[in-house]
Parts: C-alpha cells; structure tokens; sequence
C-alpha cells in the first residue's frame, strides 16, 4: 500500500524525503518493509499522494497492534531454555519446570496470533468492500460521456465521493466517484501517446490522461492559478493524474505530454464549463514533437 501510494504521488525518493521531511533511508527501509512506518510518515505520504488518509489507517493501526502484541508475548510468554535457545514446538527445555503451564503459555501465544491476524484480515476486508463500493467501472465512465463535450454550468451538486473544486485537488477521480461524469476536452498526440483532458462537470475538476504510452512516459495537467498534477507510466500503456480545481471560469487548463523523443502541449482551456470540442482548440506542436489529432467525448 506504501508502494502504491508512492507511485501516484509520481514523486522520487529524494522528492518524497523533502516533501515529507523524513529522510531517503527511512523511506527505503518502510518500502522495504524493514521496519513500520510511523504514522506521522504516514499521513505526509498520504497528502502529498492525496490519498484519503481515513481509508490506510485501519490497515496501518491493524499492523502495530500485531507487532505491539507479538513483542508482549515475548516479554511475558516467551519460553527460553536456560541456554537461550528455543525447542522447535516453542516449549522450554525440561530442566524440571511444570511442562503443562510451559504448554498452556504456548497455546495463550497461538490464540493472541490467532486473534490478531483475524482482525487484520477483516480490517482488510472492509477496506476493499469500501473501495470496490466506491469503483466506477470503465463501462460507467465511458458510457456517460455525453454526444457533446460542453460541460453544463448548472451542475453545482457535488460529486458521489463528496469533493467539489478545490476540495478535489489531488484526490483520485475514479476513487472520488469524479470519473462517472466524465468527458474529454482535449486530446493531442506525442509520437504515438495520446494525451488529454478529462474533465467531471459534478466535481468542476479535471485531470490528465495518457494512453498508448510505455513505461517513462508522463502527462501533466496546469491551470492558470497554479494547479499542477502529473500521470506517470511505471508499467503498462496507460495512466492518469489526480485531479485540480477547475470550478472557475478562468481556470486556463492545459495538458502537456513528455516522452523520450519529444514534448507536446495543447492549447489552453479558458473555462472548462462551457469549452466546445474543436479541432482548433490544440497548437500546433514544435515540429517532430507532436501532432494534434480531433477532440472528442472518449469512446
């Protein structure tokens, strides 16, 4: 989940040691799992990823409580012999200790296991159950996209997952229910990667998407007010970003895509609410770079 969580933050572990202010080491050995995060490493790794921090903390509680009650049963239960070393059924040598109390501590020790993993596995379980709750098939996505890509105005409900505007900044639109409204302003080629603009009238928020990529490919979404957010291929041919702000009617979006041949961008987008799709919307790109291709709603 660390490891996730760090790939859609698209950050390096020199980035995320400054963003989070703990250091590269530390995060090499939790990524590792040489060692349990600490919860303050937790939470920053959370919002700089814009991960909902609520949705990782069962897991992460569930963790420490194991480790915590597999360190006090070694304190209290923990059956050494007198050479410091274990039997392989973890009972004590008999040097004329009561075997039966040896053999009812093991036993304590099994349950506590026992008890601590099934918890584990049901705050697991919950965690799913609400995640795949709130998944929005590919089908749902693609099928609202309406025969127009103009965004109506009045839509001023917020979205499924609750965000709205500002409050989207950074979140994950599928996640956030975003994605089940959402349409296509602009798309442009790179090469062979198609980049666009996705854009949720429910949530007034966009984000970047790139397919027919490979591994090393990006795509990033900017507005005028200094919203930035970025999709990065680790593995696959696809990707896209968390999403920015894009409720006002100057929110000056553009997606640029960059790849190891070349680097392209569209043409800004004043206002996403009201913005026709038409080929004119996208520059034209420096020669060799990328060559624009229609806008149009996903099909």
């Amino acid at each position: 989940m660390l490891r996730e969580m760090k790939d859609r933050s698209g950050l390096s572990l020199v980035e995320l040691a400054d963003r989070t202010h703990h250091s590269k080491s530390s995060w090499q050995r939790w990524f590792n799992g040489e060692r349990v995060v600490t919860e303050h490493a937790l939470r920053r790794l959370a919002e700089v990823s814009g991960t909902d921090v609520e949705s990782v903390l069962p897991v992460f509680l569930a963790v420490v409580s194991r480790n915590t009650g597999a360190d006090e049963d070694e304190g209290k239960d923990g059956t050494e012999g007198k050479d410091g070393t274990e039997d392989e059924d973890g009972t004590e040598d008999e040097s004329g200790l009561d075997g039966a109390a040896t053999g009812g501590s093991t036993r304590r020790r099994q349950l506590g296991y026992a008890a601590v993993g099934l918890t584990v596995i049901m705050v697991l379980a919950a965690v799913v159950a609400v995640w795949w709750h709130g998944r929005p098939s590919k089908h749902a996505e693609v099928s609202a996209a309406p025969t127009t890509a103009t965004a109506t105005a009045t839509a001023t409900r917020s979205a499924p997952g609750g965000c709205l505007g500002v409050s989207c900044t950074g979140l994950d639109p599928k996640a956030s229910g975003c994605g089940d409204d959402a349409v296509t302003l602009i798309t442009a080629n790179v090469q062979r990667m198609t980049i666009q603009i996705r854009y949720s009238a429910h949530c007034r928020a966009a984000w970047a998407k790139l397919t027919d990529a490979t591994p090393g490919d990006s795509a990033s979404i900017t507005t005028a007010r200094g919203g930035h957010q970025t999709a990065l291929v680790h593995w696959g041919y696809d990707a896209y970003s968390p999403m920015v702000d894009a409720s006002a009617s100057d929110s000056g979006l553009q997606v640029c895509g960059e790849q190891a041949a070349g680097r392209g961008c569209s043409q800004v987008i004043t206002d996403p609410a009201s913005a026709p799709v038409a080929p004119d919307l996208l520059t034209t790109p420096p020669p060799g770079a990328a060559t624009a291709t229609t806008a149009g709603p996903e099909h």
